[in-house]
């Protein structure tokens, strides 16, 4: 081979060494499968040669000669000769090269997005390449399983070349869910499973986000640990990012409260809470309900048992009587009845004798007290003095013990009571509207009632009096005239009432003209005979009294008819009133002064008129408003402002006599 060369992209060969001799001679030019024949880049003529080739051979590749073995490929062969003129370059050969693409991509799996750009060259066919997967990603490694069979080759076509990648392993989570104070594990992922500490696996989750949750409440439907609660602040990093460090995560519950559960033991009848040992076997005697403390034991359970009762038979329970806590339950009640016991028997006698004196029921005959046993088998019995109950008598000898309890057996007491001394009887003579006492055993003595001693009188009676007083009568008579000493005091009452006298009218008149000022006070004379009145001035605004003290203001109420007292007032004196008219802007009178005095006019109104002023107006008054109230002292000074009325204007001109020629310019006087 004499020369070699490439031909440029529109086909033009430069040779590597120049020839040095003029001649005829064969090119040669191999053929890449790629490789096409086009249209030549610029018009043939005779100096230069075509496209046109005359033969093809098969030889040794030099474009692929670092293969081994180097392959045999395809070249075309033509004859040309060449000049001195033309020795090194042939133009318009009108061979092309095809070029093709290479795209590298790396996409990852989870979710076919690129790890990566693609990377895309361009290349002359059956040109080699070589790929490699990428391997510094600090989350991702390629899929090893999954290579591409085309990692390398030639350029023969549009390639892709695609290598897969996966998360690389990360270090797991492990989350505890304790109960609070030990490392009993509360989490399980359904009402059967065994609980256990979850496990957030690290497989191929490198860099990818974490997210722990408390596990006392449902989340994303997830199951919830019943009966407890959180508490306190988790341990560990709660949430984060996959690496390739092993990660604890602790969260601690505490047991739900729930609502106690009260045991009763009670007395069906009754309700009453009873006395029996505290629990099955205990020598310790309670009396109030057993309650069992909720507090951290929702979901623990409880049971409650039937326990002995002295003098009881038992005879039901509620159901349930066991549970678990805060399964709704909140009260166990165990009921039990007292058992019968026999009577006791309490008499109550005259002393020296056995003559019942008590009659347990009203309107019956006296007889002994019977106090039934059914059902008060251990129960104390307080017996009662009856003297209350017994008229005329009072207590001798009480028995002891007078407190009893219900046996088996019956029981009999007796009370024993002797007459009594009778109470007084009192006598009142009352005022009936004050109830005050009106008879004194002293003329001119302090009233009182009359007291009837009743020592040595129970039983006997009294009839008692009416009396007579002056200015009073009768108007209520006892319903008890007649009395019986008895046990306890009684008191007799004869009700008087003041008798009616004449009325007193009070006047409140302005002292000259009569006027009344003040509404009338009237004075009933009804039951106030004897009594006296008193009357006083009224404060009037704007008046003063004349007579503080009219004849009869005060004094005994007229045995009749009525009488009339009259009180005098003058009108106060006010401020006087000054009205002034002055041209506005200035103090100038238009008007003489007016003046309105207050001598008796306090509280009275004023009113004033603007006056007439030939050329003038009213356009302001001050103070605002022509008229008021007198004031109460000192001068008040009302002005009314004035302004010249407007005129007609003035126009002067100055003409030559006779032509009428303007001499002067015209004068103009405004009216305004």
């Amino acid at each position: 081979m004499v020369e070699s060369g490439r031909t440029d992209a529109n086909g033009n060969i430069s040779f590597t060494n120049k020839l040095s001799n003029e001649g005829n001679y064969k090119l040669y030019v191999e053929n890449l499968t790629s490789d096409s024949f086009a249209v030549p880049n610029v018009p043939s003529s005779a100096a230069v040669i075509g496209n046109d080739f005359t033969s093809f051979v098969t030889r040794a590749s030099v474009l692929n000669a670092d293969q081994t073995p180097i392959p045999n490929t395809p070249w075309s062969s033509v004859a040309i000769n060449l000049t001195r003129d033309n020795p090194t370059a042939i133009k318009n050969l009108g061979l092309k090269t095809d070029f093709y693409n290479l795209t590298v991509k790396h996409i990852k799996d989870e979710d076919g997005s690129n790890l990566v750009l693609d990377v895309t060259t361009r290349e002359p066919r059956d040109t080699r390449y070589t790929t490699a997967p990428i391997t510094t990603d600090p989350d991702f490694e390629v899929d090893t399983a999954n290579l591409p069979a085309n990692a390398s080759g030639s350029y023969t076509a549009d390639t892709t070349v695609t290598y897969h990648y996966v998360r690389r392993n990360a270090g797991d989570v492990t989350v505890h869910h304790y109960e609070t104070g030990t490392t009993t594990e509360l989490y399980a992922t359904s009402s059967t499973a065994t609980p256990a500490a979850e496990v957030l696996s690290g497989a191929r989750q490198m860099g990818k986000p974490y997210q722990t949750y408390r596990r006392d409440i449902s989340t994303a439907g997830s199951y919830a640990i019943p009966h407890y609660h959180l508490v306190g602040t988790p341990q560990g990093p709660t949430s984060g990012t996959f690496d390739a460090t092993a990660k604890t995560v602790t969260y601690y519950y505490e047991r739900n409260t729930s609502p106690d559960v009260t045991i009763k033991y009670i007395d069906i009848d009754t309700g009453d809470n009873l006395t029996r040992p505290e629990s099955l076997g205990s020598s310790t005697m309670v009396n109030t309900p057993t309650v069992l403390s909720g507090a951290n034991k929702e979901g623990l359970a409880w049971s409650s048992s039937q326990l002995p009762v002295d003098n009881y038979d038992f005879i039901s329970s509620s159901t349930p009587t066991s549970g678990v806590f805060g399964d709704g339950t909140t009260t166990v009640t165990y009921s039990y009845r007292r058992k019968n016991a026999g009577n006791i028997t309490v008499h109550h006698y005259e002393r020296g004798t056995t003559t019942e004196l008590y009659s347990p029921t009203v309107g019956a005959a006296a007889g002994p007290e019977v106090i039934d046993g059914t059902r008060k088998l251990g129960l104390t019995y307080q017996s009662q003095d009856r003297s209350a109950q017994i008229m005329n008598y009072h207590l001798y000898q009480a028995p002891n013990p007078t407190l009893l309890t219900f046996t088996t057996a019956p029981q009999e007491i007796s009370y024993y009571y002797e007459r009594d001394n009778g109470s007084s009887i009192t006598i009142h003579y009352i005022d009936d509207g004050t109830g005050n006492e009106l008879y004194s055993a002293v003329p001119g003595g302090t009233p009182s009632a009359i007291v009837l001693d009743g020592t040595n009188k129970l039983g006997l009676t009294y009839t008692t009096q009416s009396k007579t007083f002056p200015h009073f009568h009768l108007v209520s008579s006892p319903v008890n005239p007649v009395v019986t000493f008895g046990n306890t005091p009684v008191e007799v009452y004869y009700r008087y009432r003041r008798d009616d006298a004449g009325d007193v009218k009070v006047h409140y008149l302005e002292d000259g003209t009569n006027a009344t000022l003040s509404t009338d006070e009237f004075l009933s004379g009804a039951e106030k005979s004897g009594l006296t009145y008193s009357t006083s001035a009224k404060s009037i605004p704007f008046y003063t009294v004349v007579n503080a003290q009219p004849t009869d203001y005060t004094g005994t109420y007229p045995a009749s008819g009525l009488r009339e007292i009259t009180y005098y007032y003058r009108r106060d004196d006010a401020g006087n009133v000054t009205v002034h008219h002055y041209e506005t802007g200035t103090t100038n009178s238009l008007l003489p002064d007016e003046y309105l005095p207050g001598a008796g006019k306090a509280g009275l109104s004023y009113s004033t008129n603007p006056g007439s002023v030939q050329y003038y107006s009213v356009i302001d008054v001050h103070p605002n408003g022509y008229a008021d109230i007198y004031p109460t002292n000192g001068n008040r000074e009302v002005t009314y402002y004035y302004r010249r009325d407007d005129a007609g204007d003035v126009l002067v001109h100055y003409v030559e006599a006779g032509t009428g020629n303007t001499l002067a310019p015209d004068e103009f006087f405004s009216g305004k």
